[in-house]
């Protein structure tokens, strides 16, 4: 009787490692499937978007200070960069290209991430806790893509404390299914996510924020940038006793890998020349906005909609051109 109970036992944690892969399966489904979606939209919305900041960027820099069209111009570039970035975040579920890596001290990672913070937490009334343990070994990871995870749980974590709370960072080595990991907890006291939607937290979209207090987009982020760290992301909440982020990621010895992709989302000082400049973009605002950027700088500009178009003039303006 005592061994069929030990078999029983047994088999529902069986069951159970079974229930929780299938889930995780169809989560990652999910996300790949929006992540082709999502990368579609961004990359039709990028262009269009790169010409509204980059005249709005240009004709700011031309202003003189306390112009009427100074407040007006820099909304337009503040909102343009805001939706540059949800760009950004879109373009993050559908990478399959290398980002750059390497080793780096998670303790360190998390410092900097819980200084971007600081200010949030006593404007919210939230004691930011840290229990960093000493000592643990480095991870192989993007530093910037780990500080926003660290960003955004926080984050959540005082939206989740609206009469103020405690906000609780850990870190420590710990193992899972036989593998070195460094273990994160990010713990918070506050209202607690109910059962029935702790399946959906991870989904794109998903929110229970108000309208326009949230895109839905910081735990989907968070899980796929842990995903592409070959990392695990568990939650334990119960409505009124608080959440808790269990994030892992594996100590590695892997060597840098480069992404070429920039996410910035400043224009980069132009050098000023005087040089002639053939430009070829088959769309014109692409082109407009080239030619308006070389201009500024002091370069003389051709321009050609196409290749073959580009080439033609080349073959009549080639000692103009340097």
């Amino acid at each position: 009787m005592q061994g069929q109970s030990l078999m029983h036992v047994q088999l529902q944690q069986a069951l159970q490692k079974i229930k929780e892969a299938q889930g995780q399966l169809i989560q990652s489904e999910k996300m790949a499937s929006i992540g082709v979606l999502a990368a579609g939209m961004a990359h039709e919305i990028n262009n269009p978007l790169g010409v509204i900041l980059g005249f709005a960027q240009g004709v700011v820099k031309r202003i003189e200070p306390g112009s009427v069209l100074e407040m007006p111009l820099k909304s337009i570039e503040r909102e343009a960069l805001r939706c540059k970035q949800l760009v950004q975040d879109l373009l993050t579920f559908s990478r399959s290209g290398k980002t750059e890596k390497e080793n780096i001290d998670i303790n360190e990672a998390i410092e900097i991430s819980l200084s971007l913070v600081l200010a949030q937490t006593k404007v919210k009334n939230t004691q930011l806790v840290k229990e960093l343990s000493l000592g643990i070994p480095k991870i192989f990871a993007n530093q910037s893509q780990i500080q926003q995870i660290i960003v955004n749980l926080s984050s959540n974590a005082m939206d989740a404390m609206p009469n103020g709370g405690t906000l609780t960072v850990r870190t420590k080595k710990t193992e899972l299914e036989n593998k070195d990991m460094i273990q994160i907890e990010v713990q918070d006291t506050g209202t607690g996510i109910p059962k029935e939607i702790q399946s959906k937290i991870f989904e794109p979209f998903f929110t229970t924020k108000e309208v326009g207090k949230g895109t839905g987009l910081g735990l989907s982020l968070v899980f796929e940038i842990i995903q592409k760290h070959e990392g695990r992301i568990m939650v334990d909440s119960e409505p009124g006793k608080g959440t808790t982020f269990s994030i892992y990621l594996p100590v590695s010895t892997k060597q840098p890998e480069i992404d070429r992709l920039s996410t910035s989302g400043k224009m980069q000082a132009l050098t000023r020349g005087h040089e002639t400049i053939l430009v070829a973009e088959d769309e014109q605002v692409m082109r407009d906005l080239i030619a308006e950027l070389l201009d500024s700088g002091g370069y003389q500009v051709i321009s050609a909609e196409n290749g073959r178009k580009a080439l033609d003039i080349y073959k009549v303006r080639a000692k103009e051109i340097d």
